[in-house]
């Protein structure tokens, strides 16, 4: 009866681990007792949804006479759960009681459910006994059709049968909205309460009859879409109702650009601090969908995520080392974050670099060594210094590289191919080798003709690495006249379709060649 379930199975126990519940007051402690008729000397499964997740909360084995007790000295937050056999789900109920018994027959779990001691299961499974109900007879009906669909002389059963069909999902909507009316305060209610959409009112107008805003209607919908969750009680975060309609939120609801991303997040993250469980669940999804993004720039989301709510007061679950750990990775990434301004960089040509060594090789003593070098590259009339800010061009391309990086091998010779062509629109390229082998960084610019400007600081002397959190090459940034960020993390062919765009030439993406779907991991970690 996959059909009528009300919650769609998903992968259980995706990961396992002991629920924890945050419940306040009283007795902790819950026992579950589960009788199933026709099964026995097994083991049986605990588990809750966390958003459409399921996750393994218990295991009990089920005697010769089929009683299993779930018990524990812990309290089982409020919400959805499953009872299981090998991975595949028998049934569903809710808890919000912490002792109760249900019984049940292995022929038909759902038919032959009897609950005792828990009003809140008696109504869940009022309502999943209807839609099974319905279910059985809606595929009894499909069987039938099926059986008579070339049958002429069935043909009017037949269009009884469609239309009795048809007139099921109102069946079904009619019945979840008089349970709603006769238990306002059931779990159930404020599950399906959190899936219904808010009714939009008509848009304002002006004295004319015409509408002021066409935005009006969308902006009122988003900004009432969570009217109808609970976000105290918690118990639709142990669904899978939740997540779907944060996912909608965030993909549907909101322009897919960091700064719009940003404030739906914060927005959706700050209703939710009244309930913990439901903080946690939220931000670390966030965080992690984005982290993890294909697209361009949007590590400014978890980044300024981790900024705002990792702090001692928030992160209950982790402890000060984490939560300092968390905090200090993001800011490394603050400066370089899409529409900030490039941090400055002054770094070496090769004549410049060369002294550099000789000073860093003659002289052991750091105290003498960092005094020449100070005078060296801090006078202003030094020469062979080049910097960032001093490259005028309405377009720079920032790109990080080793030579010994396989990586950067297949990259700058994409960059090199087109640099031609754009640099005749005023675009250049501040090419910063990271590698501390000044010969073999010369010896490779030779050979392969780069007509770009090239530096180097071997040494770090500018603190490149920490200004642009440099940890592996090749790494591309794109920069406006102004030296503000406009992508970051780019593949070479990325950069050059984002600047064929911008400079109006045509684009023809290259053919695609085997294993190019393959993550390349031939760069270099710094």
């Amino acid at each position: 009866m996959k059909r009528v379930l009300l919650f769609l199975s998903v992968s259980l126990f995706l990961v396992s681990f002991q629920n924890k519940a945050f419940a306040g007051g009283g007795d902790l402690h819950y026992k579950i007792k589960i009788k199933i008729k026709g099964v026995s000397d097994t083991m049986i499964y605990l588990a809750n949804y966390l958003g459409n997740q399921t996750y393994l909360v218990d295991s009990a084995m089920v005697n010769k006479k089929g009683v299993a007790v779930f018990e524990s000295d812990t309290v089982l937050d409020c919400g959805v759960y499953m009872v299981a056999i090998d991975r595949t789900k028998l049934f569903e109920f809710v808890v919000s009681e912490q002792e109760f018994t249900l019984e049940t027959n292995a022929k038909d779990y759902m038919a032959n459910m009897v609950v005792k001691n828990s009003p809140e299961n008696d109504k869940f499974f009022e309502f999943q006994k209807y839609a099974y109900k319905l279910g059985v007879e809606e595929n009894m009906y499909r069987q039938v059709l099926e059986n008579w669909k070339n049958d002429p002389t069935r043909q009017d059963s037949v269009a009884k049968i469609n239309e009795y069909l048809k007139a099921l999902p109102m069946k079904m909507q009619d019945f979840r909205e008089d349970f709603m009316k006769k238990y306002p305060n059931a779990i159930l209610t404020q599950i399906f309460i959190a899936m219904k959409e808010p009714t939009v009112p008509d848009a304002p107008k002006d004295e004319n009859g015409n509408i002021i805003d066409s935005n009006w209607q969308y902006y009122w919908y988003k900004d009432h879409y969570w009217d109808n969750v609970n976000f105290t009680a918690g118990c639709v975060l142990r669904s899978p109702v939740y997540q779907g309609k944060l996912d909608r939120y965030m993909d549907k609801l909101t322009v897919q650009q960091p700064d719009s991303i940003l404030a739906s997040a914060i927005a959706i993250i700050d209703k939710t601090l009244v309930n913990k469980e439901m903080f946690r669940f939220t931000l670390i999804r966030i965080m992690n969908k984005y982290e993890k993004s294909k697209f361009i720039c949007m590590d400014a989301v978890p980044v300024q995520l981790a900024m705002k709510y990792y702090t001692y007061e928030h992160c209950f679950w982790l402890d000060s080392t984490e939560i300092y750990r968390t905090r200090t990775n993001a800011e490394s990434y603050l400066p370089t974050l899409c529409n900030r301004y490039a941090p400055e960089l002054r770094m070496y040509d090769s004549s410049m670099q060369k002294r550099i060594d000789v000073v860093v090789e003659e002289n052991t003593d750091e105290k003498i060594r960092g005094e020449i070098l100070g005078r060296m590259i801090h006078q202003d009339s030094a020469v062979g210094i080049v910097s960032l800010y001093s490259v005028k061009a309405p377009y720079t391309v920032l790109v990080f590289w080793d030579p010994d990086c396989g990586h950067c091998k297949k990259e700058m010779p994409v960059i090199k191919g087109f640099y031609d062509k754009v640099k005749t629109y005023g675009v250049e390229v501040y090419s910063a080798c990271v590698e501390q082998d000044t010969k073999a960084w010369i010896k490779y610019i030779n050979e392969n003709d780069h007509k770009w400007i090239s530096v180097t600081d071997s040494w770090n002397i500018s603190g490149f690495r920490k200004s642009y959190n440099i940890n592996s090459t090749p790494q591309i940034f794109l920069l406006d006249k102004d030296k503000k960020i406009i992508a970051k993390r780019l593949g070479a062919e990325q950069l050059k379709e984002i600047l064929y765009n911008e400079l109006g030439i045509e684009y023809t993406a290259p053919p695609k060649k085997e294993g190019d779907d393959k993550e390349d991991h031939s760069g270099h970690n710094h």
